[in-house]
């Protein structure tokens, strides 16, 4: 659920940043670009980040559809005209005009375009949809704290605490000889923490009432540790040693009679779903549709920008190993691709020509594709759409080369490994759990 939130958000930034652009715009369609990127690079915003983002988000849009609401009064447009250079650039539309002289009878601007309309509606659906996912997200947070408090070891005493240190003990000497912290370890009596120690069971009799001894002494700083049985119905302190060997079998039994159970018991993993197969054929073949992206692309908005694309993918084309190529190929379509959106972003601004462009003949800029369209959000959709194949084929060279990478160390990794001297079937290992004391 949380990804399909996080894409949701995503979505909706970039139909923010492209419905109307303009400089306010921009702080969407930045914030799409990057989310884009962060997902192509196959890194994943954590959850409190994300959530931190989305706040933001809300803020700046709220504040947004304040200042448009604001803008409607005709004092607001008596202050900053629509047609002000800065009204057009931080995208301040005015829809509703009001008369002078009927001041009652509200109006619709003449130059307004359907872009202007949908706006609006577009940074509602995005704030709405903001806090919609942040007050489920505080509710996920909210229970999941609840679940971890309840679960903890000073809430629920049955519950055993979970082991911050785990102690191995010689047989021979009754000495430590390690600890997982890699340090000396002492007892202190102003710290109680829950530690595991590791006997061997190969010990005699003597050994375990000493290991028992040693645990409940009154200067070990353990008053109420005690070293259970590792099974249960098992008795430690048994002194024959052939009673020993028959309840170590019948215990091995039951344990692997056990364990075969629970493996029969246990469901089968579901597998990937057809949406996920689907997704990852796209993935795989991704060199194919980039391929015929470059030259639809080309074909639709002919310029001497796209005209690159319509012979990089002739080429690739006529290659026997196409698809090596296409991957080879997918850095510089992603930044080709982001440019040429940029570009068209940039011509899409709510300026004419001689504000954004000076000096430079309309021809020149038909030819670049950089000419200003009635309602630029819709090729800037298109364009959105075609720079999204090469996003993903630039995240599918990646994952390969990550999983390439993966293979050759795990192979190096294989190649380093050493036969060990097979261990004594006889020698296992009891657990004594030290219980810290619990103060009042």
């Amino acid at each position: 659920m949380n990804t399909v939130g996080k894409a949701v958000v995503t979505i909706l930034l970039g139909l923010a940043g492209i419905a109307l652009p303009s400089l306010t715009s921009a702080v969407y369609f930045g914030t799409f670009l990057g989310l884009v990127a962060w997902w192509v690079y196959l890194r994943s915003l954590r959850l409190l980040l994300f959530s931190t983002l989305c706040v933001m988000m809300a803020i700046f849009s709220a504040s947004h559809l304040l200042v448009l609401y604001l803008y409607q009064l005709p004092l607001a447009q008596k202050i900053v005209p629509p047609q002000d250079i800065y009204a057009r650039l931080f995208g301040m539309t005015a829809v509703i005009q009001t008369n002078k002289a009927e001041p009652y009878s509200l109006g619709v601007h003449a130059d307004v375009s359907w872009p202007v309309f949908t706006n609006p509606i577009v940074l509602l659906l995005l704030y709405y949809t903001l806090v919609a996912l942040l007050h489920k997200w505080v509710h996920i947070t909210e229970e999941q704290d609840t679940l971890v408090k309840c679960e903890s070891p000073v809430e629920n005493p049955e519950n055993p605490p979970s082991f911050s240190k785990i102690l191995f003990i010689s047989g021979d000497t009754l000495e430590l000889l390690t600890s997982t912290d890699e340090e000396t370890y002492m007892p202190d009596e102003r710290v109680h923490e829950p530690s595991v120690f590791l006997v061997s069971s190969s010990w005699d009799d003597l050994r375990v009432k000493e290991v028992g001894s040693l645990l409940g002494a009154p200067g070990a700083g353990y008053p109420n540790s005690y070293p259970p049985p590792l099974y249960e119905g098992v008795d430690i302190s048994t002194s024959h040693g052939s009673e020993k060997v028959t309840e170590r079998s019948e215990v091995e039994e039951s344990w692997i009679r056990v364990s075969m159970n629970a493996t029969e018991t246990d469901p089968t993993p579901p597998g990937p779903s057809g949406l996920t197969v689907f997704g990852l054929f796209v993935m795989k073949h991704s060199y194919v549709s980039a391929l015929i992206v470059m030259m639809v692309w080309s074909i639709t908005y002919n310029s001497w920008l796209t005209f690159a694309l319509l012979v990089w993918s002739c080429v690739i084309w006529m290659m026997r190993d196409r698809r090596r190529y296409a991957m080879m190929s997918a850095p510089f379509l992603a930044l080709y691709g982001t440019m040429l959106l940029l570009l068209s972003f940039l011509s899409g601004l709510r300026l004419r020509r001689e504000e954004l462009y000076p000096g430079l003949p309309h021809a020149v800029l038909v030819d670049f594709d950089m000419a200003a369209y009635p309602a630029p959000c819709v090729h800037l959709g298109s364009k959105v759409f075609y720079t999204f194949s090469f996003w993903l084929l630039l995240r599918q060279q990646l994952k390969e080369r990550r999983e390439e990478q993966e293979f050759k160390e795990s192979g190096e990794s294989l190649d380093e490994v050493k036969t060990l001297p097979r261990m004594d079937s006889g020698l296992l290992y009891s657990i004594c759990t030290v219980i810290p004391s619990r103060t009042a």
